[in-house]
């Protein structure tokens, strides 16, 4: 990384940090009754049919991602 000019040149950070305000949009294959966008309200816990409550402040997209699946994969057990 490369920094000039107070910018950062070259490789940019890839890693978003879910926080509270933001909105994340779901969709369940084979689900669509699933399927939702979803508000992270101030306590940052958002509670999603059949995976219950999760908190999310501070996770990435990806680990979001793995949560929810093995929760509803659990589920579904």
């Amino acid at each position: 990384m490369v920094v000039q000019g107070g910018r950062q040149v070259g490789a940019r950070i890839a890693t978003y940090y879910l926080s509270p305000g933001d909105e994340i949009r779901v969709s369940v294959l084979g689900s669509t009754e699933l399927s939702r966008t979803l508000k992270i309200p101030p306590d940052s816990h958002v509670f999603f049919p059949m995976a219950g409550d999760i908190n999310v402040d501070g996770m990435s997209i990806p680990e979001f991602c793995q949560i929810l699946v093995e929760k509803l994969r659990t589920a579904d057990e």
